[in-house]
């Protein structure tokens, strides 16, 4: 049989920015690049949304 698997994973990235208030300094962070390697560095396992399912073609 095959199966699909998905495997969930959580993350963030840190940002420092200056800002005159919380929504602003949060707004100012859509314009950033990413640290790709900071994101991946702090992956975790998100185990509850795992999802299992047989492929189309066991039926």
């Amino acid at each position: 049989m095959k199966y699909e698997v998905k495997r969930y994973y959580s993350s963030f990235v840190t940002f420092e920015v200056e800002a005159n208030s919380e929504e602003e300094a949060y707004n100012k962070t859509k314009e950033l690049e990413l640290n790709l390697i900071e994101l991946q560095n702090n992956l975790e396992n998100w185990d509850e949304a795992d999802e299992i399912n047989q492929s189309e073609e066991n039926h």
